[in-house]
């Protein structure tokens, strides 16, 4: 498909579907192109919210990788820091 053609979409839809494309159609008098362009935006705009949200989640957390380490550094990660803080001003 080129960039400027417009594409056609056929849908199948069940009895509240229908019910559900009648009402908007209804209320917001729209045709049937607009409201799917509509409902489109919403749904991407949705997805784009939701990637950001993930990735910004991963940003503030202060996640910046995985690596190996002692199984038990999760229960006692203060007494390990604590060690690293000792060596460091022992050699300083």
């Amino acid at each position: 498909m080129k960039n400027n053609e417009l594409e056609r979409i056929n849908a199948r839809l069940d009895p509240e579907s229908q019910a559900k494309v009648r009402f908007i159609l209804e209320q917001q008098s729209l045709t049937q192109t607009e409201m799917v362009k509509a409902a489109l935006d919403l749904l991407y705009q949705q997805f784009k919210a939701e990637q950001r949200s993930s990735a910004k989640a991963i940003e503030l957390s202060g996640f910046v990788a995985a690596s190996e380490g002692p199984e038990d550094l999760s229960e006692n990660y203060k007494a390990y820091l604590q060690d690293v803080a000792h060596e460091k001003h022992d050699n300083s």
